[in-house]
């Protein structure tokens, strides 16, 4: 049996430490104590518990916790970038095409100032080659041929002509042999120059000839009866787009009838 003093001892309070202990029969263990702000408990469903004030955040867990972070990791889909890729495709054909279109642009540009610049530099010399020749020898509708004195010290004139060689516009002279008055041409000693390219005039006129009057001269031509001269030539590139007409006219200087 136990005696009273042991039933008391044992069922007595025991203060150890700042810690009190309460005897039971069936005792659960107790623990209470303030640390720092922190207070722990355990029950017989015991939960754990944490509770701080921590630079204003408050952390907690439940049975049930979730993850505080979650992550997406969805991509595109095929169809998705299958439209994406038609996109792109189409603006990459219009960007491209723009592209083309500025350099075609610029292309004909070029060849359209080349083409005038060419056009005025031949019509200017055969103008001023016809007006300063004394007689026309032969003229047709693609040629002509003409005398002409090229330097001041010639005793007698050169041959000249123009003439239409496919798509070129070519000059050829032939220096006088002989004596005068009745001086000879050598075809054979014939030079030639080519003053103009892409000559689109095909079987239309370059040569039309007038005479004092102003009329029109139809063939066959009488050379003497030549006053006016007018040229016209078909310049430029019909793929480019470059295609033009440039006519001048010469009088000839010896048929004046002004002075």
């Amino acid at each position: 049996m136990t005696s009273a003093k042991e039933y008391i001892r044992e069922n007595s309070p025991v203060q150890e430490r700042g810690f009190t202990f309460l005897p039971r029969k069936k005792a659960e263990p107790l623990l209470k104590s303030s640390n720092k702000g922190f207070t722990f408990s355990r029950s017989e469903k015991a939960e754990p518990l944490l509770k701080s004030s921590n630079k204003g955040f408050t952390f907690s867990r439940s049975e049930k916790a979730e993850p505080l972070l979650k992550s997406s990791n969805k991509g595109f889909t095929l169809i998705e970038i299958l439209v994406a890729m038609a996109a792109g495709s189409i603006i990459l054909i219009v960007v491209a095409q723009l592209f083309v279109n500025g350099l075609l642009y610029n292309l004909i540009g070029f060849n359209s100032f080349n083409s005038q610049a060419d056009a005025i530099a031949v019509l200017n010399r055969v103008a001023k080659e016809i007006r300063q020749g004394p007689a026309v020898v032969v003229a047709n509708d693609q040629s002509i041929t003409i005398l002409e004195y090229l330097n001041i010290t010639d005793d007698a004139p050169y041959q000249v002509r123009f003439y239409l060689n496919g798509a070129n516009f070519i000059r050829g002279q032939i220096p006088p042999t002989g004596s005068g008055p009745s001086y000879t041409y050598n075809p054979a000693s014939e030079t030639f120059k080519t003053l103009g390219t892409a000559i689109q005039n095909g079987a239309t006129p370059i040569f039309t000839y007038y005479d004092q009057y102003g009329n029109q001269l139809s063939s066959p031509i009488i050379t003497g009866n030549i006053t006016l001269v007018k040229v016209t030539l078909n310049f430029g590139e019909t793929k480019l787009r470059t295609a033009f007409t440039a006519t001048t006219q010469a009088q000839l200087r010896f048929k004046k009838t002004n002075l």
